[in-house]
């Protein structure tokens, strides 16, 4: 009941400044942030500062990196899988929007890890959000059919049956509940694809 779910793929220490970045893409989804943003501020904890790589090499890398967290994620319009790939490392919109992100401390100094997130666009204007805790934890729970939901996006490619199964185990089905562990992991993962 104490435990952490993220629903992003990325560091955790990240979620905050992802869903702040949610709520500004939301509020102005006419904003390209190639060409539109001249800067981005992300006021992080202090554990967040230490994820200040602006070129990550790796696909690992980059979910740790709050600059191309924020880039990706500001020209994505979204912080799944795909938003951490080799190629968003290589993408030159992305690339050029991760050197300007600055990272800042947060103040005053939060019990848990919130983040502030401001666009500077390049028209003088200002736009900002703020999450002072992202979901995922007891504070802000995500519902069963979220996590299901995305149990569904992970797994649908190679095994078809998973989410299928782990809905049906959340449900508390007694057909499954009194299946040995072994032949449920074998219906979890019937008809993979390589």
């Amino acid at each position: 009941m104490d435990g952490f779910h993220k629903i992003y793929a990325c560091c955790q220490y990240a979620h905050a400044a992802v869903e702040s970045l949610e709520e500004l893409l939301a509020r102005r989804p006419d904003v390209e942030a190639s060409s539109d943003i001249g800067r981005i501020i992300v006021e992080t904890h202090w554990r967040g500062l230490a994820l200040n790589n602006p070129r990550p090499a790796t696909s690992l890398a980059a979910k740790f990196s709050l600059p191309h967290i924020v880039a990706s994620v500001s020209h994505l319009r979204h912080a799944g899988a795909e938003a951490f790939s080799a190629a968003t490392l290589q993408d030159p919109a992305i690339a050029a929007l991760r050197e300007r992100v600055e990272l800042a401390r947060y103040r005053p100094d939060p019990p848990d890890r919130p983040a502030r997130v401001t666009w500077f666009l390049r028209t003088g204007e200002r736009l900002e959000a703020e999450c002072r805790s992202a979901r995922g934890g007891p504070d802000r729970p995500f519902a069963p059919w979220e996590i299901l939901e995305k149990v569904r996006g992970i797994t649908a490619p190679v095994y078809p049956r998973m989410a299928e199964i782990c809905q049906a185990l959340v449900a508390l089905d007694n057909a499954f509940l009194d299946m040995r562990w072994t032949d449920t992991v074998a219906r979890m993962t019937a008809g993979a694809s390589p």
